[in-house]
């Protein structure tokens, strides 16, 4: 499973999709999960000009309690979640938690 299917397996609340105006594909890719009830697509009418403010953006929107920024060509194993929020590395105060390669996770 890749791509945004890979990111669809989680059982979130919600997960927002945002396109920066893109040129390519992206707005046809990204409706098609717009039955997903936890899906809100935001389309952008001008290009931002920085992944940077389209993040802002997505917390901006983010009603939850946690946030995970992915990118249109991340993959996540389905583990990943589990390894970045196992409670052995979780603070009680706000943290940022970064992965770098699905590879590292345990079998």
């Amino acid at each position: 499973m890749t791509g945004l299917n890979s990111l669809l397996q989680w059982h979130a609340s919600a997960i927002i999709l945002l396109d920066d105006c893109s040129t390519d594909d992206s707005r046809l890719i990204l409706s098609k999960y717009a039955d997903d009830p936890r899906v809100r697509i935001e389309f952008n009418k001008v290009n931002s000009g920085s992944p940077f403010k389209q993040w802002n953006k997505g917390v901006s929107l983010a009603l939850g309690e946690y946030v995970w920024i992915a990118e249109s060509d991340d993959y996540a194993d389905k583990r990943l979640l589990d390894a970045a929020m196992n409670p052995r590395l979780c603070f009680s105060t706000p943290a940022l938690s970064y992965t770098i390669e699905h590879k590292n996770l345990p079998d």
